[in-house]
Parts: structure tokens; C-alpha cells; sequence
């Protein structure tokens, strides 16, 4: 009987479009305020890892291209968080677009960690020819996103990022060299990948933490996986290449 009616609710709110109530102090509104909050704290968390890693004293490009993909992902996370969500009700759609940017090169960066990373054990060209192609497809994907206004092409990009060069790159190295920092990278992908398929699924088992704070959550390990794989970086780099 319990479970029959825990189904039932869970098929009902499956489609339904279940906007968290608005929270007002005063004349002050917050809307969708746990996503919000969980953009928020991601985006603080963020700059907040990219901050320790540059205490580490290290000049790989490799390195250097992951803390700057921690610090765009969290400005954007941070402005997808206030003008996208918590603030949308004051401005256009078109607002959404300057965070939808800078989370798209942030990705491109992490793609550039791990090319760099694997400079070393692969051919010149090859190297350059991923590089030019991460390039191009940034592009491509920026003005398909400003034509279109549809967040589909910031995930596209984003698994295309995650599934199509940054795994690769690390599950190549990790089973040449068993690199544990390709170990940690490849354990922050998976969970960023299953974040991405919680956001989209549309089953929102609370108002108060719907997919999208789930996504947030997941997100936000995937950034412990990276600072971790990021520490490993200066220690193991000159040792795996």
C-alpha cells in the first residue's frame, strides 16, 4: 500500500512543472530559492578549490588550464544562480546568455587540461589537431546558443567536453600509466555526467529540492574529485610523462 502510493506520487510529479515557491522578506523576493542556494554554494566552492590549487606551486599548462576551469565555472555558476534563477523574474531570458558563455569556455578549458595532459604520449599533430577542433567547436556551439536561447547547446557541449575529450584523454593515460590523478579526473566525470542526466530527468520528488539542487549536489562532487585530481597534478605530472 506504501509503496503503491510512494508510486503513484512519484508518477504524478513526472512532466509536472514544479517551480519552487518564491520566498519573500519584505519587498524582497528570491525566487527558486534552493536553486539558488545551491548555485551559490557550488560557484563559492569552486573558486574556493581554483584558490587552493594556486597556492601550489607548478607551470604545467595542464594545471594552469584546470584552475582556470574552475574559476570561469564558478562565475558562471554563480551567475546562473542569481540572474537565471533567484533574480530571473527582473530580467529577459537573454541574461541567461553571459553565464551560458562562460560555463561553455570553462568546459573548453578542462578539454585543454587534458589534451595538455597527454601532450607527452601523443603525436604533435594530433595534439594540435584536438586543440583546433576544441576550438572550433566552441564557437560553433556559442552562436547556435545565442541564435537559439536554448540551454540544450550548453549541455551539448558539455557532454561532448566531458564524454568525447576529457574522458578519453584520462581513461587513455590512466591505462597507460595508472595516474592517480587521471583516477580521480575520470571519477569526477562519471558523477558530472550522471549530474547532467539528474537534471534533465524530469522527476522532482520535493518543490524544496527538485533535480536541478540534486544536479547541483552531484556537481558539486565532482568538484571534490577534480581539487583532489588537481593536488595530484603537480606531484604526479613529471612522474607519468
Amino acid at each position: 500500500m506504501a509503496v503503491d502510493c510512494l508510486n503513484s506520487y512519484i508518477l504524478s510529479m513526472i512532466y509536472l512543472d514544479a517551480i519552487q515557491p518564491d520566498i519573500f522578506i519584505g519587498d524582497f523576493r528570491l525566487q527558486e530559492p534552493i536553486t539558488t542556494i545551491t548555485d551559490v554554494i557550488l560557484g563559492i566552492y569552486c573558486l574556493y578549490t581554483a584558490y587552493q590549487l594556486k597556492k601550489i606551486n607548478t607551470s604545467t599548462k595542464a594545471f594552469k588550464y584546470l584552475i582556470t576551469h574552475l574559476i570561469l565555472l564558478g562565475i558562471a555558476v554563480l551567475i546562473g544562480g542569481t540572474l537565471g534563477h533567484g533574480f530571473q523574474y527582473l530580467l529577459s531570458p537573454s541574461w541567461k546568455i553571459p553565464g551560458w558563455y562562460i560555463s561553455m569556455i570553462a568546459v573548453m578549458f578542462m578539454e585543454r587540461s587534458s589534451i595538455e595532459y597527454i601532450k607527452d604520449k601523443v603525436s604533435h599533430k594530433l595534439h594540435k589537431a584536438l586543440l583546433i577542433i576544441n576550438l572550433i567547436e566552441l564557437i560553433v556551439i556559442m552562436v547556435l546558443a545565442s541564435i537559439t536561447l536554448d540551454f540544450f547547446w550548453v549541455e551539448f557541449h558539455s557532454v561532448y567536453g566531458l564524454l568525447i575529450v576529457v574522458f578519453p584523454c584520462h581513461l587513455y593515460n590512466y591505462t597507460k600509466t595508472k595516474d592517480p590523478a587521471s583516477r580521480k579526473m575520470l571519477y569526477g566525470i562519471a558523477i558530472l555526467v550522471l549530474a547532467i542526466f539528474v537534471f534533465n530527468y524530469p522527476v522532482i520528488l520535493s518543490i524544496w529540492f527538485t533535480n536541478y539542487d540534486f544536479a547541483h549536489t552531484l556537481m558539486l562532487l565532482s568538484i571534490i574529485c577534480f581539487y583532489q585530481a588537481g593536488k595530484l597534478f603537480q606531484d604526479n605530472y613529471e612522474d607519468f610523462t
